[in-house]
Parts: structure tokens; sequence; C-alpha cells
């Protein structure tokens, strides 16, 4: 899950904009596509995406959460279920 507005990599990117990767590869090559290095930050990709439709606000919206696969682990030790706690 991410928690910030971190740099997506077109893996990351069509994972959580729901597309094949394929289609986020070819968004990374568009003119103006806001490209950091070979990565992308969510909020200029909607800021971009807005602005590329021409809606009133482009204002960032922020990335969707993928659910966790598995269920949260139980009976660890308190130094553990700290770490866990600040990856989410």
């Amino acid at each position: 899950m991410r928690d910030r507005d971190q740099a997506l990599t077109a893996k990351e990117f069509a994972v959580l904009a729901g597309m094949s990767y394929t289609a986020a590869r070819g968004l990374f090559h568009e003119p103006g596509f806001p490209l950091v290095g070979n990565q992308v930050f969510w909020s200029d990709f909607v800021i971009w995406r807005r602005a590329g439709l021409k809606l009133a606000e482009a204002v960032p919206t922020p990335p969707p959460t993928i659910p966790a696969k598995r269920p949260p682990i139980t009976g660890l030790p308190a130094r553990a279920q700290l770490i866990l706690a600040d990856c989410k």
C-alpha cells in the first residue's frame, strides 16, 4: 500500500491505475506525460490527466490503495508489531 505519493514504475502505475502494463507504457510515451526519470508520481499524473480533459480543477487525488492479500499476522513480539505498523 502506498500512504505517500511515491514515484511509480510503469508496472506499479499499471496496477494502481487498473490498466495493462502495455497501456501504461503507452501513456509513459505521451507528449507532456509527467515522467521523472522512468517513473511518475500519482498526483502529477492526475494533474496531467485533468488538464488533458480540461477539467476545472486539476487537484491531485491520492493514489488508490491495493487491498492486503493476506490477513494480519498475530502473536508477534511488540518490536515486530511496531515495524509492521510503520509499513502501513
